[in-house]
């Protein structure tokens, strides 16, 4: 489950999280990411969504304001510090989310239905700039 919290960027799917995990997660499918997403979500850590039906599932990470209070429950607490978790949500997400060329609108329909800014699509000093200034919204609200 870490290894979907860790992924860079504001939203994970099973490749991204297999190019960008430390771990050797090259088992990981599916529905291994769709059990796990469930899990984070039931600790409120983020939001299992669909798109193109059942075929893309995504993990829409919550904003590092909005995860602290959560990440210091005891069911929560081995998954990843805070520290690590913003650092790694402001990073540029990885090329599997941002130029997928087996789903290439992948993250314009992110952007298309509310779930993430496209200000958190952009290089890491912009995502920092556009948190600060509160130029942002997630789940379709600023």
């Amino acid at each position: 489950m870490a290894g979907i919290l860790l992924v860079p960027g504001p939203v994970a799917t099973s490749l991204s999280v297999k190019q960008s995990s430390r771990m050797f997660l090259f088992a990981l499918n599916k529905s291994k990411f769709e059990t796990a997403s469930n899990k984070l979500q039931a600790l409120n850590l983020g939001s299992l969504v669909y798109l193109h039906g059942k075929q893309s599932p995504v993990f829409i990470k919550k904003l590092p304001s909005e995860i602290g209070p959560m990440l210091a429950t005891q069911e929560s607490q081995d998954l990843c510090t805070l520290e690590e978790y913003t650092e790694r949500f402001l990073m540029v997400p990885p090329k599997s989310i941002t130029r997928n060329p087996h789903n290439p609108d992948l993250m314009n329909t992110i952007i298309a239905r509310g779930l993430v800014a496209p200000e958190l699509f952009r290089a890491e000093g912009d995502i920092i700039d556009a948190l600060e200034q509160g130029a942002f919204m997630v789940d379709g609200q600023n």
